[in-house]
C-alpha cells in the first residue's frame, strides 16, 4: 500500500536555511548572512513523501520522527 509519510524538513529551521553571500565591493570584501526560503521542503517546513509498505506499521520503524502517517 502506498502511505504518504509527513515529516520536518531536516534540513532547515521552521522553513528558512541560513545562506553565506560575499562579494567584492569598493571598499573591499564583504560576507552577508541571508535567511532564503529551504529549497528541499519549499519554505514549509514540512516534507512529505510517499512509500510503498506492507502496513503502517512498517512505515513507523522507518521514520519513527514523522508527524503522521496516511494510507493513500
Amino acid at each position: 500500500m502506498l502511505i504518504e509519510i509527513k515529516t520536518e524538513c531536516a534540513d532547515c529551521s521552521c522553513g528558512k536555511t541560513e545562506v553565506t553571500v560575499s562579494g567584492v565591493g569598493a571598499s573591499g570584501p564583504w560576507v552577508e548572512y541571508v535567511n532564503r526560503e529551504c529549497p528541499e521542503c519549499d519554505g514549509t517546513g514540512i516534507k512529505y513523501y510517499l512509500e510503498e509498505y506492507d502496513s503502517v506499521a512498517e512505515a513507523e520503524e522507518d521514520y519513527s520522527g514523522a508527524l503522521s502517517f496516511k494510507e493513500l
